[in-house]
Formats: C-alpha cells, sequence, structure tokens
C-alpha cells in the first residue's frame, strides 16, 4: 500500500504546506520512495488553491534534492512515457486506485533516498 495524505479536509495552503512537508520528512525517514498526495482538483475553488500551491513547493523540493520526481494525477495514464518509465523503476504506482484514470486531484512523489 503506498501511503497517503488525504488533504481533502480543505485546510488553508499554509497549513497543508506544513502537513506535506512532515508527510514526506517522515516517510524519507522510513525508506519509502513513493507516496501519494490528495489535494483535490478545484471544484469548489480550494482545491485548485492546494493543488497548484502543493505542486509547486513539490518543485522547489525537487530542486533542493528532496523529491526526486512527482507526477500530477491527471498525466498518471498508462501509455504516458513519464508513467511507464516511473512505473518500471517503482511498480507500486501501478497498484494506485487512480492508475489510468487521469486524476487531477492526486499527486503521485518520489522521494529522494
Amino acid at each position: 500500500m503506498i501511503p497517503t495524505l488525504n488533504l481533502e479536509y480543505r485546510p488553508t495552503l499554509p497549513e497543508a504546506l506544513k502537513k506535506v512537508r512532515a508527510f514526506l520528512a517522515t516517510e524519507r525517514r522510513r525508506g519509502t520512495r513513493v507516496v501519494q498526495i490528495i489535494h483535490g482538483w478545484g471544484s469548489s475553488g480550494v482545491g485548485g488553491t492546494l493543488r497548484a500551491g502543493i505542486r509547486k513547493e513539490l518543485g522547489a523540493m525537487k530542486g533542493r534534492g528532496e523529491v526526486r520526481a512527482f507526477l500530477p494525477g491527471e498525466d498518471l495514464r498508462r501509455g504516458a512515457a513519464a508513467v511507464k518509465r516511473l512505473s518500471n523503476d517503482f511498480p507500486d504506482i501501478k497498484r494506485l486506485r487512480d492508475y489510468g484514470r487521469g486524476n487531477p486531484g492526486i499527486t503521485v512523489v518520489i522521494l529522494s533516498r
């Protein structure tokens, strides 16, 4: 089972980012390589803010070497080149409920060692 952080309860962006950072740090210490963040997709206007803010932070974390990669849920399609490459290296991705569905309300994160 892939560890999942569910933020669908609509925290503020600063609260969500604090939870994301703590979740990723904990999972990295545990040796976890693949995690999922459920942030919603923005149908209420709130999820879109969380989605954009969390992905921006993940980009910064990638730049600092804290995150190896992240895959927006809408790109999580079986035939996509990035998904094929990552799922070959991390087969757990194929076990995600949203694998192949293209769900914009999630982001899959590959943690650095």
